[in-house]
């Protein structure tokens, strides 16, 4: 099973990147993750 995170707008602040990161490491380890940014 392949999880597709989508979000809306422009890239985030530096501080939610780094949770972004963070979280995208963790649940790589159990299922493999992308990331789609639609721009505003």
């Amino acid at each position: 099973m392949k999880i597709s995170f989508w979000a809306i707008g422009k890239s985030h602040e530096s501080y939610v990147k780094e949770g972004v990161e963070d979280f995208t490491k963790r649940i790589s380890k159990y299922f493999p993750v992308q990331w789609n940014v639609i721009p505003v």
